[in-house]
């Protein structure tokens, strides 16, 4: 007897917003060059949200656009779960607060907070280092980041992630159709799919034009393959991500829509 569906992603909605920031941009910010970001990263642009948006207004107009192509009653919504490590304040969590902003009666949320790029740490802020003029002062309310350890780290486990799943489920990387890899570097995801033999026709990277989103990257790459016509109903889709702390992880679906 086979194992029945537990669940399946039947829509989409994304969004990001409109204000734009590119390397050139960024030339005459910081000591850095457009070709630096592009080989390193693959980054071109990506989208800033102006002073006075919040991460739960984001999430609601996302919901919006799902709404619009999937029209679906937001009251028989169950569950609302949030993936970020910018949340609008503290607490509530901001599941609550986009919850609240859509007006879902009888719904319970929650945040998840596993980043998306690896051996960061905001040291300000919490009980160890309680936040005052000092620690604004030493900036130590920004995520610091070992680069190095990062990229090196992320090549491996995201390598050794996909490899055991495919492995788990008698699959190859030749039976994937499409590989969503999370969007913090290019060299990652592409050497990613080599190990896995897998041909760049079927890798979704749209890093160049939104940078790295942290846990929106995959959604985004989600909507950016559905657009080119890389994700279709019954596709074999591999997931993998590489967060904070470490934290990593990989997923095999079949697409539902």
């Amino acid at each position: 007897m086979s194992n029945p569906t537990r669940a399946k992603i039947t829509a989409l909605g994304t969004y990001v917003p409109p204000h734009i920031l590119s390397n050139q941009d960024l030339e005459s910010m910081i000591e850095t060059t457009d070709q630096w970001i592009v080989e390193r990263t693959g980054i071109r642009e990506r989208h800033i949200a102006d002073k006075g948006v919040a991460t739960s207004d984001l999430a609601v107009e996302a919901v919006k656009k799902l709404v619009e192509s999937h029209p679906i009653d937001l009251q028989q919504v169950d569950l609302i779960v949030v993936g970020t490590v910018t949340p609008d304040m503290m607490y509530p969590s901001t599941a609550c607060l986009v919850q609240h902003k859509l007006g879902i009666a009888n719904t319970w949320g929650f945040d998840v907070s596993a980043g998306c790029s690896g051996f960061l740490y905001m040291p300000g802020g919490g009980s160890l280092n309680p936040a005052s003029h000092e620690t604004v002062d030493k900036k130590m309310h920004y995520i610091h980041q070992d680069g190095q350890q990062v990229f090196k780290y992320a090549v491996k486990k995201m390598a050794e992630m996909t490899q055991r799943i495919l492995e788990r489920n008698h699959l190859t990387g030749a039976d994937v159709d499409c590989f969503i890899a999370h969007q913090a570097n290019r060299r990652i995801i592409m050497a990613t799919a080599d190990r896995l033999k897998m041909p760049e026709e079927k890798v979704i990277v749209n890093i160049d034009r939104y940078g790295n989103t942290t846990a929106g990257t995959i959604p985004l790459a989600m909507q950016t393959a559905l657009e080119i016509g890389k994700l279709k109903k019954g596709n074999m889709v591999l997931l993998a991500a590489v967060g904070a702390g470490f934290t990593s992880g990989a997923t095999l679906l079949k697409w539902a829509y």
